[in-house]
Formats: C-alpha cells, sequence, structure tokens
C-alpha cells in the first residue's frame, strides 16, 4: 500500500511503498491520481532504467518530446539535461516552468536524477494556485482577463549574452 505525507500545506506530496518498476496499473491510477491532487510528487530511492522511465511516464499521460534536449541514446522519449563541469550557467536558472510556453503545455515533468553534486542544484516548485488565492479580490479583479505570452528563446539561447538580450 502507498504511504503518503504532504510535503507543504500546499503543495507536494512524498509518495511511499512504491517500486515503480514492478508497480500495477492500480498503483500507477493511484499515483497518478495522487499528482492531480498535490501537484508535485517525491518517489525517493526509485531504481529505474530507461524502459521502466518511459513506462512510468506512460502511465500517468502522454509523453511530450522535449526539442530542447539531447535524447538519451536509443530513448527518444527521454531528454538529457546535462550541465557539464565546464558549463557557467544552468538551464533555466533563475527560475522556469517547463513547457508552459508550448501551445499545449505537457501535464507535468519526471525528474529522475541519475548524477546530483553534492551542494547546490536545488529543484524547488511553487504553488502558484496556492498563491493566487491568497491575493485580495482587488487584484484578482486587476488581473482577471488579462493574458500572457511566455516563450522559451531566453532560456535556451546558446550564450547567457543572448539569454540576457532576449530576457
Amino acid at each position: 500500500a502507498l504511504e503518503t505525507s504532504p510535503a507543504s500545506p500546499n503543495l507536494g506530496c512524498f509518495v511511499q511503498g512504491v517500486d515503480l518498476a514492478t508497480a500495477s496499473a492500480d498503483t500507477m491510477a493511484e499515483i497518478r491520481s495522487l499528482l492531480f491532487e498535490h501537484g508535485v510528487l517525491f518517489l525517493r530511492k526509485q531504481h529505474l532504467d530507461p524502459q521502466q522511465q518511459i513506462d512510468f511516464a506512460e502511465a500517468i499521460g502522454d509523453i511530450v518530446i522535449n526539442r530542447f534536449f539531447t535524447p538519451l541514446p536509443g530513448f527518444p522519449k527521454i531528454a538529457q539535461l546535462l550541465t557539464e563541469p565546464d558549463q557557467d550557467w544552468i538551464i533555466g536558472e533563475p527560475w522556469h516552468t517547463d513547457h508552459n510556453y508550448d501551445a499545449a503545455p505537457a501535464l507535468g515533468s519526471i525528474l529522475y536524477a541519475v548524477e546530483v553534486p553534492p551542494t547546490g542544484g536545488d529543484t524547488c516548485f511553487a504553488a502558484t494556485q496556492a498563491a493566487y488565492d491568497a491575493l485580495d479580490e482587488a487584484l484578482k479583479a486587476k488581473l482577471a482577463g488579462l493574458q500572457a505570452r511566455h516563450e522559451s528563446a531566453h532560456v535556451f539561447a546558446p550564450s547567457e549574452q543572448t539569454r540576457l538580450a532576449l530576457a
């Protein structure tokens, strides 16, 4: 049986008691339901090979191929996010939202960390619905009907100079 505990009052849930490599369809459906309820799930200490990662993702929803990252050799549905030792910038900093620049954004993203630095490299999440709900009614009224367009060129540009110029 799945064991869950909230990660914060507004967002996230730690999920234990599951091996994603062998989880049943019913368990995957329960995980999908938890994702919709909590927005972010943390499933630690999973050991998945690339095909198992794809199987897990497809049990949650359709995979949207990320056109900006090099795919894992032999597995075009998996995007590798690599930061090389000599790289002086990190993609997406100081903040980003995955795929919100797409006309039809992906349901979500799955981050499967293979190698992480001993410090730094943190991934944080924001509860934007909770932030909106906390606004006073006057500000909500000002925001009603506004639209925004988000593009990705400033995030994925090949140099820091170009990224800053486009930001």
